[in-house]
């Protein structure tokens, strides 16, 4: 079956853009007000980062992808969820954005398979969202319920 691709949500491009612009404003008000090499070379890393958060948000990278392995995400460096782990899904309010949660048969076993760091963003997940696998919102540019269906007939049509 031909893979499913998400894309992040123009809202969420827009804010980064604005985010980075922002970043990149600041860096030309330091050039222009300071003349200390440091504080230069300061204002350039502003800059750089700022020119890089406009790239990465500007660049058309799906954020999710479902294949017959399972779904794939880099969100909190998730990686690939294999079907057999997937229970169901489930759409939450959380931090003041919507989530598709993914619940998983085990835990434990998931995050066993995980590296360090993302193993540990996701246990934070558990607590306030009964699963260590959550999506946001704003990786999908569909909205959630639909990106849900979509991901729900994928699985069935798997099995």
């Amino acid at each position: 079956m031909k893979e499913l691709h998400f894309y992040k949500n123009n809202k969420s491009k827009n804010r980064e853009v604005f985010k980075a612009s922002v970043v990149i404003l600041i860096a030309f008000l330091i050039f222009a007000l300071q003349t200390s090499l440091i504080i230069n070379i300061v204002a350039t890393v502003f800059l750089a980062a700022g020119l890089y958060l406009i790239y990465r948000a500007l660049k058309s990278k799906n954020t999710v992808t479902v294949s017959s392995e399972g779904i794939y995400s880099s969100v909190n460096g998730m990686g690939l969820i294999r079907w057999e782990h997937i229970k169901a899904f489930e759409i939450k309010n959380a931090f003041n954005a919507r989530v598709l949660v993914v619940h998983v048969y085990d835990t434990g076993k998931l995050l066993d398979e995980m590296k360090m760091i993302p193993k540990h963003l996701m246990r934070t997940n558990i607590k306030t969202l009964g699963s260590a696998v959550i999506i946001p919102e704003s990786e999908f540019e569909l909205p959630l319920e639909e990106a849900k269906m979509k991901i729900e007939n994928y699985k069935i049509s798997c099995q």
